[in-house]
């Protein structure tokens, strides 16, 4: 056993410890700030639609990131868009050219070989 210490005091006088004063008053609240009501809280996903608005977006990254097919990929981009509004359901983008796109109307003649 270790012997016994006598703490720093001198004579027979306890050791004065220092004493904190705590205010235990409580703080008046204060009011929330207003907010302007014009501009209200968007949800991620508007959010980043809004940024990816006017950006090619990489589907052959975003498929081998997620273990989807690139078009699958594509598909998915289009439903999140028409779902939240920033794209029309069926419009398309880019229009494909026609097949038949050197025969005018009412003059295409057939060939023969």
């Amino acid at each position: 056993m270790a012997p016994p210490t006598k703490p720093n005091t001198k004579g027979n006088q306890a050791a004065k410890v220092p004493r904190l004063k705590l205010s235990l008053k409580a703080q008046p609240k204060a009011q929330p700030k207003a907010q302007p009501k014009a501009t209200s809280k968007v949800s991620d996903e508007v959010f980043l639609l809004t940024l990816l608005k006017g950006i090619k977006v990489d589907h052959e990254a975003a498929a081998a990131a997620l273990g989807i097919k690139k078009p699958a990929s594509r598909m998915r981009y289009t439903r999140l868009q028409q779902k939240y509004g920033f794209k029309a359901v069926g419009q398309r983008e880019k229009e494909a050219p026609a097949n038949n796109a050197d025969v005018t109307e009412g003059g295409a003649e057939e060939k023969t070989a």
